[in-house]
């Protein structure tokens, strides 16, 4: 059950709405300052530079604290170390139920802080345990317990980066088996394409709209997922030895085509934005390696082509919406309505411009030619020879 009530999470995801209606120009600042009114909660928020600095700093005063009680006691048993790290897991985890339920701390950074090093000190003490147990890598043990406190941390917090690493921990329990390569791929995938499904269900159940939100980004990472498990060019360079057969590789080849394609409507249908991006995005993925998958030879030039297609497609897009009523087809519009998506543009742009590779410039001062001496035939100078 999650620790923060409905009314408190949909009142703080309507005030973030109503801040960038306001941004954008929607609503004038007397509106705003009427709904804040109505809005209002005793919840205790920071912004997200703060809220980072406090994550950290608790996260290290937290692994010190521990850390310097096992050296205090300067215990070598793998059973006490274990044990001592399930223990301090349980402290984290009520000191964060302690901020929470009476600082009213949300989204602060400190009780996160107490959650996150609450799954890593539970996870890493059963780790230890099972190694003391059987001698043996704790792996998939690890990633089993990591998924499952992931999956509690989000059910009780609503932390997605912490249901984020559960996906990614029970998509990465099959490569720890025994299985070939193909097995556990399938295996992920098939783990994938349930979460997503099951995420999908939940979403239709469900009538709040903070849960709609975030069952749509948790369905969008589930399709990248699933989508990065089956590009064998994006997450392996195995693909042309015994360790794929020729079917598998051609399946997979047809799946990174066919994943897009669904994505792309499923999210059209349902007006979902990540969704739409997700699929963008494998989209490109998917041209860019197409060539590797085929074995065709690859050319500088090749960039340049993708750009230009991708410019002709933005623009055909853009004048289809816009030539319809009102400038907009079936409630999408290429025009930018609120000052977020800007910002997210320009955030976009930035990353993009400091991830370009870099021109080396040669600055060094050219090196003189060399004075050869001798040569003359009036004078050591050589004033009549090669002087």
């Amino acid at each position: 059950m999650r620790i923060y009530s409905n009314d408190e999470e949909g009142r703080v995801r309507t005030s973030k709405l109503v801040r960038d209606w306001a941004q954008s120009g929607l609503i004038e600042s007397a509106q705003l300052t009427a709904i804040d009114e109505e809005l209002r909660t005793d919840l205790r928020r920071t912004n997200i530079v703060l809220r980072i600095v406090l994550f950290l700093f608790t996260a290290m005063v937290l692994q010190s604290f521990v850390g310097f009680g096992l050296l205090l006691v300067d215990v070598r048993d793998q059973w006490f170390v274990g044990g001592v790290a399930i223990v301090a897991g349980a402290g984290a985890t009520m000191l964060g139920e302690f901020l929470i339920t009476r600082l009213r701390f949300f989204r602060f950074g400190v009780e996160e802080a107490c959650a996150m090093c609450a799954i890593a000190l539970v996870t890493g003490g059963i780790g230890v345990l099972v190694v003391a147990e059987t001698r043996q890598s704790p792996v998939t043990s690890v990633l089993v317990v990591a998924s499952l406190a992931g999956l509690a941390s989000y059910a009780r917090y609503g932390y997605l980066y912490a249901v984020f690493g559960a996906m990614a921990g029970a998509a990465a329990v099959p490569f720890t088996l025994e299985l070939p390569e193909p097995a556990a791929r399938a295996c992920s995938a098939l783990v994938l394409l349930i979460i997503f499904a099951g995420v999908r269900s939940l979403r239709s159940a469900t009538e709040e709209e903070h849960l709609h939100d975030e069952f749509k980004l948790l369905e969008s990472a589930a399709w990248l997922g699933l989508y990065a498990v089956l590009n064998l060019k994006l997450t392996s360079d195995l693909w042309s030895t015994p360790a794929y057969s020729r079917t598998f590789v051609l399946g997979t080849y047809a799946a990174i085509w066919i994943l897009p394609s669904v994505g792309l409507g499923l999210g059209i249908r349902g007006r979902q934005r990540w969704m739409i991006w997700a699929n963008i995005v494998t989209a490109l993925v998917t041209l860019a390696t197409n060539k590797m998958y085929l074995g065709w030879a690859r050319h500088t030039w090749d960039p340049i082509l993708l750009g230009l297609l991708l410019t002709g497609i933005a623009m055909g897009v853009r004048r289809w919406l816009s030539a319809g009523p009102g400038g907009e087809r079936a409630g999408f519009t290429p025009r930018r309505i609120l000052s977020s998506d800007q910002q997210s543009l320009s955030m976009l742009s930035t990353v993009a411009g400091a991830a370009q590779p870099g021109t080396t410039q040669h600055t060094g001062t050219p090196t003189p030619d060399k004075f050869e001496p001798g040569g003359g035939a009036s004078g050591g100078a050589g004033a009549s020879g090669r002087f």
